[in-house]
């Protein structure tokens, strides 16, 4: 919208909102600084050892920056999935008013579910109320870490986070960050095995686009002639089963 466009009034209001962070150009130059520095080689680690150990290294920055207004809490399988402790971290967190907290939860994915990264990190910053808005990014790289998948949906997430902290004040509504692990898909395994094999498909990726769609068609073309006909039939032939009976149980006398 042009500035012109804006009423005095909205001008103002989103004045007063930006007045409350740094210059728009700061933050866009802070932003990038930090993927630049996410996206360098990782160290002799997995891939995935490394983008949790990143994660983990802003959670230590994280909390010796606030202090005693981060709680750190642990989501366990079974009925109980938050034991008593964590509980009273909770609650601590969700009655403090004085500044703004997280919470900063660890979610152990179960062994079915990882397929990259173990787990999932939630950084909740208690507001006024209860109702809930939620950010999700996931950390985990394919061939990465890259700038577009996705380091940068993950620091813009970070930044987020780091502005509600640093406010004078909690939000109006629950803010809830979500960095989600194992989004990407098992290939990233078969890199992790064979770099080589990664290296091959990243010099060939004409070739590999083109076996993928080809087996999709074949999936495609043998679900058309083989399996949905017969799935049709067979749901025709229990419809008029059905119907027939129907028709049985009416001409009986």
């Amino acid at each position: 919208m042009e500035p012109g466009l804006i009423a005095a009034s909205e001008r103002r209001a989103l004045d007063a909102v930006h007045a409350r962070y740094a210059p728009v150009n700061d933050r866009v130059a802070a932003i990038l600084e930090n993927i630049r520095c996410d996206c360098r080689q990782l160290a002799s680690e997995t891939r995935n050892r490394g983008n949790e150990r990143q994660v983990e290294e802003f959670i230590a920055r994280l909390s010796a920056e606030v202090g005693n207004r981060a709680y750190e809490v642990s989501r366990r399988a079974g009925r109980e999935p938050v034991g008593p402790e964590d509980a009273r971290r909770w609650d601590s967190a969700c009655r403090r008013s004085d500044a703004p907290c997280v919470v900063i939860e660890r979610q152990r994915l179960s062994a079915l579910a990882v397929r990259t990264t173990r787990w999932n990190y939630l950084f909740t910053v208690p507001g006024a109320s209860e109702d809930r808005v939620v950010l999700v990014a996931h950390y985990d790289t394919w061939r990465g870490p890259g700038a577009d998948d996705n380091t940068t949906g993950e620091e813009i997430l970070k930044q987020y986070l780091l502005a509600d902290l640093r406010a004078a004040r909690r939000p109006a509504l629950t803010h809830t960050y979500f960095m989600a692990g194992s989004e990407e898909w098992a290939f990233d395994i078969a890199f992790d095995l064979s770099p080589r094999f990664a290296i091959w498909v990243a010099s060939h990726t004409t070739v590999t686009l083109v076996a993928v769609v080809v087996t999709e068609l074949a999936i495609l073309l043998y679900l058309m002639t083989r399996r949905i006909p017969t799935w049709m039939d067979n749901g025709y032939r229990h419809e008029n089963r059905a119907d027939n009976l129907g028709s049985l149980e009416r001409v009986r006398p």
